[in-house]
């Protein structure tokens, strides 16, 4: 080699030496810009792993390459911390985790980007790093990043522009929430067929006598906020009413502050991951009985703070703290009656607009109803002999006698269907059979917390010539009665198998006979509204 070919060789080694190092403060400096600009340790973290680098020699083994293990260790970080610490990506929590839709593809994006950095060089790693710190940075800006992310590009403007997105967003949201049902309910018919086909049983709401008929509770009737200044009183008001077709016992009313609450501002170099959200104390709203008592020392009871951890919990992820909340209470609201609900605030004070950067921000207000309701509902089951089994097949009127039959339920948020799936009316009197029950929540914005009792009310003639087999979950029966008490809080379908016994005789030598097969569920029920403000 000519010396004019190694000064060559040399020159051009040396200017990807220093394009690499270029390249390599380029992503440290995108790193510092997700900490300052969003204040997101997680998302620096992400680019970090992808895009700085150490340069080498082009000869350098991959086993010796040291920009392997840093990726090594940072992935493995980002693992540990998004699902230990949650880290603004709404995967947290520690152990069981929260398997919700952003954790799934969160996951995907990390098992794929780790295959592709471990088995690539430093090029291969920087070719996929956009992509994963564009779906992460999507997911933070959907989570509970929107205020970071959202300040600092529309700054003052934000909380306007939010208020008037946010409607536009929930069909969204719905498309998305119905493609995850479909992908459930697909692995519930391969998993529990029965379970499955108890699932499809839809039961009819029958005419409710004294209000609206469907799937009705306890619901905003309206949800006011009046303007927010500096330092003036303001009042977070709504007007709940009973539209249901029974009466609400053990009501709840909380008033927190949102999921997206601003979090307090504490310089460049602290991360949001660790900031505290400005709690309902720090807007104002003081002197109410959850700020005085938390965790074991609460003035509620045991099994009502229970339900207090459980709803604060599906929201936020963690227990509450006393200056989080505040309630009020009733122990009934009948049927159509009407309660109206009002928290009054003194006043947001200055350091507290300082300290959350409020001017900047939304202010989402978080008012939550919980109470005891029962649902019910009843079934018809029509049983002919063998002799007119026969009959209908002979005359082939079998086939237009046939029919899926639905129950009858009462109005309220929570759907109690019961039906015998997979079979159609009417029954041989021997004919082996199922009876299901499901709950459905038919509340987009409600869930239920605690189910107390399921009962499944049947004919005498049932007990006395049916063995009631194989239920699902452990269930106490008293007569005619099948009462399940204790259930997990995600039960949604229970079952019990009903075999003749030998030299049953169901009909009494009649034809066909109808038997009333009702069901009762009672359970806590919660329904959560969400609005926003902002300051004047």
């Amino acid at each position: 080699m000519t010396n004019g070919e190694m000064s060559f060789r040399e020159n051009l080694l040396r200017s990807v030496y220093r394009e690499g190092w270029l390249r390599s403060f380029f992503g440290l400096f995108i790193a510092f810009l997700f900490y300052y600009i969003f204040h997101s340790f997680f998302l620096a973290l992400l680019a970090f792993a992808f895009l700085f680098y150490i340069p080498v020699p082009l000869n350098t083994k991959k086993n010796n390459d040291p920009n392997t293990v840093i990726f090594l260790i940072s992935m493995i970080a980002i693992l540990v911390l998004a699902f230990g610490k949650g880290l603004e990506l709404d995967l947290g929590g520690f152990w069981p985790w929260e398997w919700n839709t952003s954790a799934l593809i969160f996951l995907t994006v990390w098992i794929i980007s780790f295959l592709v950095g471990v088995s690539g060089d430093t090029n291969a790693r920087q070719s996929i790093g956009p992509l994963v710190i564009g779906v992460s940075f999507f997911l933070f800006a959907f989570g509970s990043g929107t205020q970071e992310v959202g300040s600092a590009f529309f700054g003052p403007w934000w909380p306007n522009v939010y208020n008037n997105v946010q409607p536009l967003l929930k069909p969204f949201s719905t498309v998305f929430s119905n493609i995850f049902s479909t992908f459930h309910n697909a692995f519930t018919l391969l998993t529990n067929p029965v379970g499955y086909a108890t699932q499809l049983m839809n039961a009819t709401y029958a005419k409710n006598p004294t209000g609206k008929t469907g799937a009705f509770g306890v619901d905003f009737d309206s949800f006011d906020i009046s303007p927010v200044f500096v330092k003036q009183p303001y009042t977070v008001s709504v007007i709940l009413k009973n539209d249901g077709a029974a009466d609400a016992k053990n009501l709840m009313v909380f008033l927190s502050a949102g999921v997206k609450a601003p979090k307090q501002e504490k310089g460049a170099f602290k991360a949001a991951e660790w900031s505290k959200p400005i709690t309902i104390e720090g807007l104002g709203i003081k002197n109410c009985e959850g700020q005085k008592f938390s965790g074991a020392n609460n003035n509620w009871a045991g099994e009502q703070w229970e339900k207090i951890k459980s709803w604060f919990a599906k929201l936020f992820g963690r227990e509450p703290q006393g200056n989080e909340i505040c309630e009020q209470t009733r122990s009934k609201l009948t049927k159509q009656d009407i309660w109206q609900v009002t928290f009054m605030s003194t006043g947001i004070t200055c350091d507290a607009v300082v300290n959350y950067n409020l001017r900047k921000k939304f202010i989402p207000f978080n008012v939550t109803v919980m109470y005891d309701y029962e649902s019910n509902s009843s079934l018809k089951i029509e049983f002919v002999s063998n002799e007119e089994w026969e009959k209908l097949i002979r005359t082939g009127e079998i086939n237009r006698r046939l029919r899926f039959i639905q129950s009858e339920c009462s109005s309220a948020p929570v759907k109690l269907s019961i039906g015998t799936p997979g079979l159609k009316n009417p029954l041989k009197e021997d004919q082996e059979f199922y009876i299901g029950i499901n709950l459905g929540n038919e509340d987009r914005y409600g869930q239920i917390v605690k189910i107390d009792e399921i009962t499944l009310n049947l004919p005498k003639e049932f007990s006395e010539n049916f063995d009631i087999t194989d239920c699902t979950f452990r269930k106490t029966q008293q007569n005619n009665r099948i009462v399940w008490k204790g259930l997990p809080e995600n039960t949604r379908t229970l079952h019990c198998r009903f075999r003749p016994k030998q030299g049953s005789d169901l009909l009494k030598g009649a034809p066909s006979k109808t038997f009333i097969v009702t069901a009762y569920a009672k359970y806590t029920f919660i329904h959560t509204e969400t609005k926003s403000s902002k300051l004047e």
